[in-house]
């Protein structure tokens, strides 16, 4: 911390700059909190636990880095603005599992929907016991669906030689609306390059 920073800030304030021990100090209180809250029976601790854990990585630079990299690249003020509906193609006949906690605020429950549709060989499973985090807040509800999709579905092949036409197969591309008051383009001839 800088000498001037230092000066300025109160004692118990834990500053948020690039010291890796005042990190290191907030990951860990993060963590006993966690621990007390589920040890006088708050589920929401386990959800102050899985937030320290996933502070460890950040405590190096390029980590950091990489990790804003790929946040500015799918969300921005407005909320998330990446799909994977459009890839999800490439999952063709594979057996898939999609698993989804009920009470999820994070992502709405239709959008696991939306996926299920668009791929033939999916299952949807659905947990009431759990939001966005079903593996800490329903382990066991997540290992018997994971257990009976395991025993009741027959495992998927893909051949190296057959991964040349999944991949080089097209979704549908989704036209964009044009502005309002834009005056569309006229489509190329037929035959012409566009």
């Amino acid at each position: 911390m800088s000498g001037v920073l230092a000066l300025t800030t109160p004692p118990d304030v834990v500053v948020l700059g690039p010291e890796w021990p005042t990190r290191a100090l907030l990951r860990a209180a993060l963590d006993r909190a966690g621990e007390q809250m589920r040890a006088r029976g708050s589920r929401k601790g386990v959800y102050l636990q899985a937030v320290a854990r996933a502070m460890r990585p950040l405590g190096d630079a390029a980590a950091r880095r990489a990790f804003l990299q790929t946040l500015r690249a799918v969300i921005d003020v407005r909320g998330q603005h990446v799909s994977a509906m459009d890839r999800l193609y490439l999952l063709g006949e594979l057996p898939t599992l999609i698993v989804w906690g009920e009470r999820d605020n994070t992502i709405p429950i239709e959008h696991g929907l939306a996926a299920h549709e668009q791929i033939p060989n999916s299952r949807f499973v659905t947990l009431p016991k759990a939001a966005h985090f079903p593996n800490l807040e329903d382990a066991d509800g997540l290992a018997e669906a994971l257990l009976d999709w395991l025993d009741t579905t027959e495992p998927g092949l893909i051949e190296d030689s057959e991964w040349g036409q999944i991949v080089g197969a097209r979704a549908p591309r989704r036209q964009r609306p044009a502005p309002e008051g834009a005056t569309p383009s006229p489509a190329p001839p037929s035959g012409s390059p566009e």
